[in-house]
C-alpha cells in the first residue's frame, strides 16, 4: 500500500483545500472582474446577489425578505437553507469571504464521502481517492465554491444522506439511520428545492435494499414512515411558514417560474425560431406583468404552473423529447468554460493562445438543438475545451460500462442502480438552459460510477474478482 493513502482523509482534504485555496488567491487579488460590484465571492448579474441580500436580512433582521428595507415583505421564491448558512457565516466574520473557504471545507467533505462510497466497492484505496478528487477537483465544482451558490451545499447533503441511507454497514434499519438520513435529505430540499421529488424516490431504494436483506415488511414500513419523519421535520416549519405569512403551502415558488419562464419559454423559442428574448416577454404579457417580484409572488405559483400546462397542453411529445434532448448537454457541458466565465482575464491570456474560443460556453444550447456539426467545429477550435468534453465522454462511458457489468451480477447491481438513477434524477430535472453547474449534484455519483467503470476496464475484470480488491 503507497503511503500517501495511509491517511486517505488527510490527503483527500489537503489536496482539495490548497487547490482552492489558490484559485481564490488568484481570482480575488488578480481576476475579480465579475466581482468588482460587491467584492469577492459575490458575483455581479446573478443569483448571488439574492442570496447576499437574504443573508444579511437575516443575521441583521431576523427576517427572510429581499427587501432591503422595511416593511420586509416575506420571500417565498428562495428556500431558506443557502441564506441560513450564509447568515451564519456572515454573522460570524461580518463579510461573505469566508464563504469560499467554508465552500472549500464541504467539498473536501464531500470528497471524503464519495471516498467511503467507492470503498463499498471492494476497491483499493488509490481507486477510491482518485474518485473523491476527481468530483472536488473539477472546475465546476471549483467554480461553484469560489461563489454564492447553491451547488456545494446541495451536493454535500444529498451525497451524505445517500451515503447515511444506503452505504453504512448495517444489517437492518435503525431509527437513527432512516431519520438521519431523511431528515438531512430535508435539509438538502431546503437548499435547491430541485430535490424536491427524492423524499418520494428514495422510499423505493429502502423497500427494495431491506427486502433483499429479509428485513420482515412491517419493519420495512416503519423505517419508511421514520425516514419521512425526518425529512418532515426538515420541511413542515418552512411550509408552514409559508402559510402562515404568504398564504401558500408550496415551498417555493420558483418551480413554477422556472417551468413557465424557462422551460416552457425555451422549448416555444425552439419550437417558433424566435429569440428566448421574445417569448419569455410574451409570456410575461400573458402573465400580466414584467415585473419579476410580482410574476415569483405567491399568488403566482397557481398561475404560472396553468399558464405553462396551457401552453404544453397539446404538445406533451415534442416537449418530452426536446426536454431529452439537454440530456447530452447535462454529460457534455465544459466546467472549463464554466470556471473561465468568472476568470476573463485567465479567458482572454488563453483565448491569446488559441486553448479556448470566445463564448464556447453556448454549446450547451446547441446540444439541445442537435447542432452537432457545430459543437463539433466549436470544439476543434479550442483545444482546452475539446479536451475537457472528452474527458467528460469518457466518464460518461466508463459509468455505463460499470452499471452495466453491476447489472448482469447481483452483488453491486442495487448500488450501482441506486447510484445511476441519481445521476439521471439531476439529468432530467434541471432546467433545459442548464449548463455545467447543474451536473454538479449528480457528480459524487457519477465519478464513483466512473472511476469503477474504468478499473473494470483497465483490469478486465469485474468488481467483485478477488483482483480486483
Amino acid at each position: 500500500m503507497p503511503r500517501y493513502t495511509q491517511h486517505p482523509y488527510l490527503l483527500i482534504f489537503s489536496i482539495v483545500f490548497i487547490a482552492h485555496s489558490l484559485l481564490f488567491i488568484y481570482v480575488a487579488r488578480f481576476d475579480h472582474a465579475k466581482f468588482a460590484d460587491f467584492g469577492f465571492p459575490v458575483r455581479e448579474g446573478t443569483d448571488d446577489y439574492q442570496y447576499r441580500t437574504l443573508a444579511i436580512n437575516l443575521a441583521s433582521h431576523g427576517v427572510f425578505s429581499l427587501h432591503s428595507t422595511p416593511p420586509f415583505r416575506p420571500d417565498v421564491f428562495r428556500t431558506p437553507g443557502y441564506p441560513a448558512f450564509l447568515a451564519v457565516i456572515f454573522g460570524i466574520t461580518g463579510s461573505f469571504f469566508a464563504v469560499a473557504f467554508v465552500q472549500t471545507i464541504l467539498a473536501a467533505l464531500t470528497g471524503i464521502v464519495v471516498y467511503e462510497l467507492v470503498r463499498t466497492f471492494s476497491v483499493r484505496r488509490i481507486v477510491a481517492c482518485a474518485a473523491a478528487l476527481l468530483f472536488a477537483l473539477e472546475p465546476t465544482v471549483m467554480n461553484s465554491s469560489m461563489r454564492l451558490a447553491t451547488e456545494i451545499l446541495f451536493t454535500f447533503l444529498v451525497t451524505l444522506s445517500v451515503f447515511i441511507l444506503f452505504f453504512r454497514k448495517e444489517s437492518g434499519p435503525t431509527f437513527k439511520t432512516c431519520f438521519l438520513g431523511g431528515l438531512v435529505l430535508g435539509l438538502a430540499v431546503l437548499v435547491r428545492p430541485i430535490g424536491l421529488f427524492l423524499p418520494l424516490c428514495i422510499p423505493v431504494f429502502l423497500f427494495f435494499r431491506y427486502r433483499h436483506d429479509s428485513i420482515p415488511f412491517k419493519h420495512i414500513v416503519f423505517a419508511i414512515l421514520v425516514f419521512w419523519i425526518g425529512t418532515g421535520s426538515a420541511l413542515i416549519p418552512w411550509l408552514a411558514r409559508n402559510s402562515i405569512s404568504a398564504g401558500t403551502w408550496s415551498i417555493s415558488s420558483l418551480p413554477a417560474y422556472n417551468l413557465l419562464f424557462y422551460n416552457t419559454a425555451y422549448f416555444l423559442a425552439q419550437r417558433e425560431h424566435l429569440p428566448i428574448a421574445t417569448v419569455q416577454e410574451r409570456l410575461q404579457r400573458e402573465a400580466g406583468s414584467h415585473d419579476t417580484g410580482v410574476l415569483t409572488a405567491p399568488e403566482r405559483i397557481g398561475k404560472n404552473f396553468a399558464l405553462a400546462v396551457a401552453k404544453l397542453k397539446d404538445k406533451k411529445l415534442s416537449y418530452l423529447a426536446f426536454h431529452l434532448k439537454k440530456v447530452p448537454s447535462f454529460f457534455l457541458a465544459s466546467g472549463v468554460s464554466s470556471i473561465l466565465n468568472d476568470m476573463p482575464r485567465a479567458d482572454r491570456w488563453l483565448m491569446s493562445r488559441g486553448l479556448v474560443s470566445d463564448h464556447a460556453s453556448s454549446a450547451s444550447g446547441l446540444f439541445e438543438a442537435g447542432r452537432w456539426r457545430t459543437v463539433l467545429a466549436k470544439s476543434f477550435r479550442a483545444p482546452l475545451l475539446l479536451l475537457d468534453r472528452l474527458f467528460l465522454a469518457f466518464t460518461a462511458l466508463c459509468a455505463a460500462v460499470f452499471l452495466y457489468i453491476s447489472l448482469r451480477q447481483s452483488k453491486w447491481r442495487f448500488h450501482a442502480t441506486l447510484l445511476a438513477f441519481l445521476v439521471l434524477y439531476f439529468a432530467l430535472t434541471s432546467i433545459p438552459v442548464g449548463g455545467a453547474r447543474f451536473r454538479v449534484p449528480a457528480e459524487p455519483f457519477l465519478f464513483s460510477l466512473a472511476i469503477l467503470g474504468f478499473e473494470c476496464l483497465r483490469r478486465s475484470h469485474t468488481p467483485w474478482n478477488r483482483k480486483f480488491q
